[in-house]
């Protein structure tokens, strides 16, 4: 049997909240999660109209060179810019994830990380431990590692 894939791309996201709003409480929080360097001006201001109130942003460290090492695509400076902004489109409410458990971060390099995002002073600022899956390339970096 031929698996079914659905992927909702950013331009579905105001159709679908317009299509359950009248589900929702008015003080509901609605969130969205957003990676660095894959958001725009536009799309943040789109995000704001159709109601949602509180964005996620996917940095985990403020470290370019462990941001590469984890094959993220964003560096800190567009986090920065992003960050910047949402703010200026109207975001009031920013979450920032961070992760502890990287490869070769030093507790100086978590710690530089969460100074640098609480001087933001995003509302919420959540810290993941790293999960290997198995099979993606970080999984198979470590792995390499360890031999």
């Amino acid at each position: 049997m031929e698996e079914l894939h659905l992927f909702y791309a950013g331009e579905y996201i105001e159709e679908i909240l317009n299509e359950i709003k009248p589900d929702i409480c008015e003080s509901a929080e609605i969130t969205i999660e957003v990676n660095p360097g894959t958001v725009d001006k536009n799309k943040l201001k789109k995000y704001i109209k159709c109601g949602i109130n509180r964005l996620s942003i996917g940095l985990q460290t403020t470290d370019d060179k462990l941001l590469k090492q984890i094959g993220r695509i964003h560096n800190y400076k567009e986090f920065l810019d992003t960050y910047e902004e949402a703010r200026k489109v109207g975001f009031k409410n920013i979450n920032v994830d961070l992760m502890l458990g990287l490869p070769d971060q030093s507790l100086k390099i978590l710690e530089k990380s969460l100074k640098e995002v609480i001087n933001l002073k995003p509302e919420h600022i959540s810290i993941y431990s790293l999960i290997l899956e198995k099979g993606t390339l970080l999984d198979k970096k470590v792995l390499f590692r360890r031999t």
